[in-house]
């Protein structure tokens, strides 16, 4: 019982900033450039993985599409 409430208090801390409160809102990173190409990269990621659903639902949606022209199809051959 106490390890749930030891977990509990971890993320009840941390969601309430007391143990990430020692992290600087700067990260040295950013002085050299670095901190801006990781973010341009996450970006581009972001961007990928829009395409990704994008082209999923285009599939998904033909996929429909040649189905309710079968079930047509088979409903006719049937009457």
């Amino acid at each position: 019982m106490s390890g749930k409430n030891t977990i509990a208090a971890f993320f009840g801390g941390l969601f309430s900033g007391k143990i990430m409160s020692h992290i600087p809102d700067e990260s040295p990173s950013s002085a050299d450039g670095r901190d801006h190409d990781l973010s341009h990269q996450f970006n581009q990621e972001i961007e990928r993985y829009q395409l990704e659903v994008q082209r999923f639902n285009a599939i998904q949606q033909h996929h429909r599409e040649i189905q309710d022209k079968q079930d047509k199809i088979m409903a006719d051959v049937n009457y």
